[in-house]
């Protein structure tokens, strides 16, 4: 195997595994409902509406932080998406509160709009026609297997 195509999978490994904890971000907290309302005191209605605060927010703020990544690297703010990712995901799992738990999740919105968009800006500079169709296949891929697999495996 030649040596740049074993660099290229490792940076599709990577960009997989943080589209995959991307969607786990959103999608992670959905089977533990009932247990979190109760906990927290409110209606599992409420606490649902934490996914739709952050897809919204990971939206808006994806139109947003597309300039902000061309002038500060694809990498840098790739890791720091990550981190927000993981940052929220254990102060969900450790807020005593809502209102805590929603102050949380503007950092997973803002991980959420990193992670996604700037692992298919990487995918689209980095590699070449066929080699790009690849891994937008592999990336949207990734994102039903965080789906799929992530949710039972938690």
């Amino acid at each position: 195997m030649e040596k740049s195509s074993i660099a290229a999978n490792r940076v599709m490994l990577a960009l997989c595994a943080c589209v995959i904890a991307g969607v786990l971000n959103f999608l992670a907290m959905s089977p533990f409902y009932p247990e979190m309302s109760s906990d927290l005191g409110v209606s599992v209605s409420v606490v649902g509406q934490l996914v739709t605060f952050m897809v919204l927010l990971s939206a808006i703020l994806g139109l947003v932080l597309g300039p902000v990544v061309d002038r500060y690297g694809f990498r840098r703010l790739l890791v720091l998406g990550a981190a927000c990712v993981s940052f929220n995901q254990i102060g969900i799992g450790l807020a005593p509160g809502f209102p805590l738990m929603l102050g949380v999740s503007l950092i997973g919105g803002f991980g959420d709009a990193l992670v996604f968009g700037v692992a298919f800006a990487t995918a689209g500079t980095l590699f070449s026609d066929g080699e790009r169709k690849r891994a937008f296949s592999l990336l949207t891929g990734s994102m039903s297997l965080g789906a799929i697999v992530g949710i039972p495996l938690l």
